[in-house]
């Protein structure tokens, strides 16, 4: 995984999870995926045009 200073800026409409799995490889993508979704809290991504690129369980439940 790449530090900060050195990540690639995401493109707008641009798929983050695909973009996770590429760059970290099966395992840590499937810890995170299951972060993820298994966390209580609302976790959520939008791109600069505030699309969302990543929306949890909890979060879509409160949305309807």
């Amino acid at each position: 995984m790449t530090d900060s200073n050195s990540a690639k800026p995401t493109a707008p409409g641009s798929n983050i999870s695909t973009m996770l799995a590429t760059e970290t490889g099966d395992d840590t993508f499937a810890l995170y995926q299951a972060v993820v979704e298994e966390a209580p809290v609302v976790i959520y991504a939008k791109d600069a045009a505030t699309r969302f690129l990543l929306s949890n369980a909890r979060h879509a439940s409160l949305l309807g």
